[in-house]
C-alpha cells in the first residue's frame, strides 16, 4: 500500500504549528543533551529512540569498568558496570536525557487516541502501527496523519489545512524532495 492511501498531508498552521514546533524543539534539545553527555565520556550515544542504551567508543574499546550491552550496525556499545558509586553515577547521568517518540507526537497532535493499526502488506500476517509524523519542506511544516481504517479522521485540525496530494507533491518537487518520505 502506498503512502498516499495511508496518510493525509496537512500544512501545519495556527495552534497545530505551535504545538509541533515546541515538540520538535524539545526533542532536538534532548538529542543534543544525549550527545553532550556521551561526549563527556568519550563516546557516541546509542539510543532505543527514548534513552541512551550505551556508548560506542573509538576502536570499539570501552574504558575500564564498562561492559558490552549489545551491538549496533556491527559495533559494540557499552554501559558502565554499576559495581561502584562512581560507575552508578555515570550510568545515572547517561539515563537522564529522555526523548519523546512517535507515539508522543501522535498523541499530542491527535488527542491521545493512539496510532492507527494497518494490516501487513504482502503475504503473511502482521500489523503495523502508523503514527502522525512531521516533515519539513524548506520552511514549511507538513503533518503526515494516518488515515483510520474506518475512514474517520484521527486529527482534528486547529489551524492546519488539508493538502490535496497534488499540492503536497508540488511542494516536494519544488524543494527537490521528489522521492517518497
Amino acid at each position: 500500500m502506498s503512502n498516499e492511501n495511508e496518510r493525509e498531508f496537512w500544512l501545519a498552521g495556527g495552534n497545530d504549528l505551535a504545538k509541533a514546533k515546541t515538540f520538535i524543539a524539545e526533542r532536538g534539545e534532548a538529542i543534543a543533551q544525549m550527545q553532550i553527555v556521551a561526549k563527556a565520556y568519550g563516546g557516541i550515544p546509542i539510543s532505543n529512540g527514548r534513552s541512551i542504551q550505551g556508548l560506542c567508543f573509538e576502536g570499539d574499546q570501552a574504558p575500564t569498568g564498562w561492559i558490552e550491552k549489545g551491538r549496533c550496525e556491527g559495533r559494540p556499545f557499552f554501559m558502565p558496570k554499576k559495581a561502584s558509586k562512581t560507575m552508578r553515577a555515570i550510568a545515572d547521568e547517561l539515563s537522564r536525557p529522555r526523548l519523546k517518540g512517535a507515539i508522543d507526537f501522535h498523541s499530542l497532535m491527535c488527542g491521545g487516541n493512539g496510532g492507527v493499526m494497518k494490516s501487513h502488506d504482502g503475504p503473511g500476517f502482521g500489523m503495523r502501527i502508523l503514527y502522525t509524523s512531521w516533515e519539513w519542506i524548506e520552511d514549511t511544516l507538513i503533518l503526515a496523519v494516518p488515515i483510520s481504517n474506518d475512514g474517520k479522521p484521527t486529527f482534528q485540525p486547529n489551524g492546519s489545512r488539508l493538502l490535496r496530494m497534488s499540492e503536497y507533491w508540488a511542494l516536494r518537487e519544488t524543494s527537490g524532495k521528489s522521492e517518497a518520505a
